[in-house]
């Protein structure tokens, strides 16, 4: 649940900074929230492991056939091939950075014209702002979809152990 609070734009890690002293003792806030920063950058790193791989192999796909196209496109696509793939390993070279640019960042606003804004898509957020946080929207696409409540409410509710 945490860590779909970071995730959400408006939250960030201020919403674990003003839950958690509600929540836990004194001695033990910045121990949760160490909790979570960790969690979350090895969650991090293991989307970027899943999708930079996967952008590798896409990308050998693509360069590998050139049949069908004459010459003097064979040498332009592949000059775009190879740019392409250039521009992925330099904006690549430290996926860690765009997990910390993101939690460096101010919290979006939730706030027009002095009034709260109630209608916020999150999971919007993310598809327009995937150019800038590719994996990082990846992660929030697979976190946030999933249902809060996941226990049937029979369950919930019931006065009966289960034991």
């Amino acid at each position: 649940m945490s860590i779909a609070a970071v995730l959400d734009p408006r939250c960030k890690m201020k919403a674990l900074e003003f839950c958690f002293p509600k929540l836990y003792s004194s001695e033990k806030v910045e121990r949760e929230i160490s909790f979570v920063r960790k969690s979350l950058h090895e969650l991090y790193s293991e989307y970027a492991l899943m999708y930079n791989d996967e952008g590798e192999s896409r990308g050998q796909m693509q360069g590998g056939s050139s049949q069908g196209q004459n010459t003097s496109n064979v040498g332009i696509s592949r000059g775009w091939s190879q740019y392409a793939a250039f521009l992925e390993s330099v904006q690549s070279v430290q996926p860690q950075n765009q997990n910390l640019i993101y939690l460096e960042e101010s919290c979006y606003s939730f706030k027009k014209d002095n009034k709260i804004e109630k209608e916020f898509d999150v999971l919007e957020w993310w598809r327009v702002n995937s150019v800038k946080y590719k994996i990082l929207s990846f992660m929030a696409r697979d976190i946030l979809a999933i249902p809060i409540t996941t226990v049937a409410s029979e369950a919930t509710f019931s006065g009966k152990s289960s034991h």
